[in-house]
């Protein structure tokens, strides 16, 4: 593990759907789900930037399936670039329902957070290598670094999920925080 890449992508958020959750007609609110992403990505958000973050759009919120009340799901939020300020994550949710193993994507959606000092204004965000793992189909090197939007580029066109990950940013400079 010394090479800072992770094999098995790992949940940001996992939660129990339950009836409290659900709109008039009994499935589960599709806001709740959204708020759900927003958690999950709001926390890789603050982690990568070492502070607060806040959200300030969310892209191609797309609905694939149904989350039924008892489902467990799971939401994961994959860094796909970094600006002086903000961040894009790719974020999805994947459900499995309380007796079997098969996970099924329910939605996803790009989040972009702004770092911001207390304040609140924008604060500058740590600059790391973004690390990906390229699609099968790809004539990308292995051991050679995807960094920033070639992510993005890379895995276009990539049934999800992806292993994209990234090194934790080094401490901010005295004074810059």
């Amino acid at each position: 593990m010394g090479s800072g890449r992770i094999d098995v992508r790992e949940a940001v958020i996992r939660t129990i759907a339950m009836p409290s959750d659900t709109n008039p007609a009994g499935d589960i609110f599709g806001g709740w789900l959204m708020a759900q992403m927003d958690l999950a990505a709001g926390n890789a958000a603050a982690r990568r930037a070492r502070g607060r973050c806040v959200t300030v759009a969310v892209d191609g919120m797309a609905f694939h399936s149904p989350v039924q009340v008892g489902d467990e799901v799971s939401v994961y939020a994959d860094l796909m670039s970094t600006g002086r300020t903000s961040m894009k994550f790719q974020v999805e949710a994947w459900r499995r329902s309380r007796d079997g193993d098969e996970q099924i994507r329910v939605t996803e959606a790009v989040f972009t957070f702004v770092a911001i000092t207390a304040a609140p204004v924008p604060a500058r965000c740590p600059q790391v290598e973004c690390v990906g793992i390229a699609p099968p189909d790809s004539d990308h090197q292995p051991d050679e670094p995807l960094v920033g939007d070639q992510i993005n580029r890379q895995l276009s066109g990539w049934n999800r999920p992806p292993l994209v990950i990234w090194a934790p940013p080094p401490p901010l400079p005295a004074g810059e925080r």
